[in-house]
């Protein structure tokens, strides 16, 4: 998979064309930022953990 095809890399970008150009962040929410790193941070548990353990 090639790093365009990537979700958090699309957001990033995003995220730094709109501080760049001194636009409104409309498609990163803070809401949807809270979320994303939960799903991050769950996919780093799971993996240190093998998969297992988690709920």
């Amino acid at each position: 998979m090639s790093s365009s095809d990537n979700g958090y890399y699309n957001e990033l970008v995003y995220f730094l064309n709109a501080v760049q150009n001194e636009q409104p962040i409309e498609v990163c929410t803070p809401e949807s930022t809270a979320e994303t790193l939960a799903v991050v941070q769950a996919e780093s548990k799971s993996a240190t953990q093998e998969g297992t353990g988690l709920r």
